[in-house]
């Protein structure tokens, strides 16, 4: 396994992995590892692993796995939390530009990046050249805004308040799932199939998961940190009403979606 050695700030990172991965992507990952089924034969790549939610989970069924991510922090942060007796390679690398030789792996999962690469196509072309004749491509990414009504809540509240929401919005980018076949079918993958699919996020309280938002994730925290601490009271309130229909005395349970394509190379 890789070391990274070098001092890093990993702060944000370890925030993400304490206040996102047990309610949002650590579920999420369970279930695209459930639908990829890695043999125990595969060379699985995991990119944009981010803290190793799913790259712990995919090493557990095979015999190699690579765990890949343009962020140091996350890589130090899914070092730090991963087993050392699990096989995993960790590499710092954009996606764009993967450091394997043709046809490497036999599954590739790309759980929530590819809406954030900044050249998708070289993306997913990297992805078609690394993975083997046959191999397996699984990515998902956020459906639309309005189809997620916990962050669409916070959408809405971004706006009364006048703060531009621009960045809250980048993880949706890629929301239909037109958008998303498109993308991937740049490529000559055998097969390509982009279903909607639905986890649900549970938190203790409305409040929760907008401290989850507010110090796990980059996109949110950004739009977040804008609201002012004098208006955060009524900011909050005006989410947990939109919200109440999804809050029960057991706390806070929503319904994240989205398109996830499952593509034969």
């Amino acid at each position: 396994m890789n070391s990274l050695s070098s001092p890093i700030d990993t702060a944000r990172a370890e925030a993400y992995e304490k206040y996102l991965v047990p309610h949002v992507f650590g579920p999420w990952a369970e279930y695209m590892v459930e639908l990829a089924q890695p043999r125990l034969e595969d060379h699985a790549l995991d990119l944009a692993c981010g803290t190793g939610a799913a790259t712990r989970l995919v090493a557990r069924r095979t015999v190699r796995t690579v765990g890949v991510d343009v962020d140091p922090a996350m890589l130090a942060v899914a070092q730090r939390h991963s087993d050392p007796a699990l096989s995993i390679q960790w590499r710092c690398s954009d996606a764009g530009r993967l450091d394997f030789a043709d046809g490497t792996f036999d599954l590739c999962l790309c759980l929530q990046g590819l809406q954030h690469f900044a050249e998708r196509e070289r993306a997913v072309k990297e992805v078609h050249r690394v993975l083997k004749p046959r191999g397996r491509l699984v990515a998902a990414v956020w459906a639309r805004i309005d189809q997620n009504p916990g962050l669409l809540a916070v959408l809405h509240a971004l706006q009364s308040e006048d703060i531009d929401a621009s960045a809250f919005q980048r993880p949706f980018a890629l929301g239909d799932a037109a958008a998303l076949e498109a993308v991937v079918r740049r490529e000559e993958f055998s097969s390509i199939e982009v279903r909607l699919h639905e986890r649900p996020a549970r938190f203790a309280s409305v409040e929760a998961f907008l401290l989850a938002l507010s110090v796990g994730s980059v996109a949110s925290r950004e739009a977040l940190q804008n609201v002012s601490q004098k208006r955060w009271s009524v900011f909050a309130e005006q989410i947990s009403k939109e919200l109440a229909p999804f809050t029960s005395a057991e706390g806070l349970v929503i319904p994240y979606r989205a398109q996830v394509a499952i593509a034969a190379a």
